[in-house]
């Protein structure tokens, strides 16, 4: 309802009318031609226009202009506002990460019970008979017990990489357990850039790929069996197998460094993030870089700058002592 003729004492005012049914006066105030009564009281007594109301700004002093909103969400430790819409968006805006990290969308490395269980469960039974898989090949090949000496070779290199992959899952479980639990959510960035999870992202894509290169070269190889080539275990077999082995290995390690050698990062990296530095929230695209160094060195119009200069020029904005 309108407010009293003395609620705002702080705001002129054109009129003051008696309301009809009412035993108060009420204040108007001349805009574009009309009288109007469109001012919110806070609860510490002062008054804001009502478009001020629920525009995501504490514009009262006492947050009572946004405290009855439901179009907005309140971060935990600031007290900030941001659009609704910015909750749960995959996005942090929250200095706390509060936004992005609570009950309704907060993250875990391994998420549901089911898939951590599975991820034990494959994990364990991974290692364990491909350990088995892998003595018993090897014996096989030591004491010559097989006559194709290509085909469990390539046998044993597909155990290494189901092997690999079983340990990777027991690892990540670790991590997920133990190590970083349910703090994963605020540690999301660290976590993804550490050098933890860059051996466990290149051992795993290592072990794919050594298998998936040496279960083509089996199906190769058997299908020239197939078609009459037997071949018999000679020196120049066992030449052979280990070529082909090394060749295999070799390829199945350089497709996963790729992604971590430093001057080929700009094919690979979507964002950075920094300890103790505000002005990233989470981890800040090259975007969020430029909009930043647009304040402090002028407007950087190379959408394509390297993450490397992006680097120094952040070096540039900060001293040694900065944080201490």
């Amino acid at each position: 309802q309108p407010l009293r003729h003395d609620s705002c004492p702080g705001i002129p005012y054109d009129k003051i009318v008696t309301l009809a049914k009412t035993s108060y006066l009420t204040f108007l105030i001349e805009q574009r031609g009309k009288f109007l009564s469109n001012f919110f009281q806070c609860d510490n007594g002062k008054c804001v226009s009502f478009d001020m109301v629920c525009n995501l700004v504490d514009n009262c002093g006492d947050k009572s202009d946004e405290k009855m909103c439901k179009n907005h969400f309140q971060c935990k430790d600031s007290g900030f506002y941001i659009s609704l819409v910015q909750k749960c968006d995959s996005k942090v805006d929250c200095l706390d990460h509060s936004d992005e990290c609570n009950e309704a969308c907060g993250k875990e490395i391994i998420s549901g019970v089911w898939l951590k269980v599975l991820a034990w469960a494959i994990g364990g039974f991974a290692v364990l008979l491909n350990a088995g898989s892998l003595v018993r090949g090897c014996l096989d090949i030591a004491t010559n017990r097989k006559s194709a000496h290509i085909n469990r070779t390539l046998t044993i290199l597909i155990n290494i990489g189901d092997f690999l992959t079983g340990l990777y899952l027991l690892l990540i479980s670790v991590q997920d357990s133990f190590v970083i639990g349910s703090s994963y959510c605020k540690k999301q960035s660290q976590w993804l850039s550490s050098e933890h999870c860059a051996f466990l992202g290149v051992m795993n894509s290592f072990a794919s790929t050594l298998s998936l290169t040496s279960m083509t070269a089996l199906s190769i190889f058997r299908v020239l069996n197939i078609r009459g080539r037997t071949l018999h275990i000679t020196e120049h077999e066992k030449l052979k197998a280990w070529l082909i082995s090394t060749i295999i290995v070799i390829f199945s390690s350089t497709i996963p460094s790729v992604p971590v050698v430093g001057y080929l990062e700009d094919f690979f990296v979507n964002g950075m993030s920094y300890t103790g530095i505000s002005l990233f929230i989470g981890s800040g695209n090259k975007r969020d870089h430029l909009n930043v160094f647009a304040v402090y060195f002028g407007k950087i119009s190379d959408p394509t700058i390297p993450w490397r200069t992006l680097r120094n020029l952040l070096n540039l904005m900060f001293s040694d002592n900065y944080g201490k």
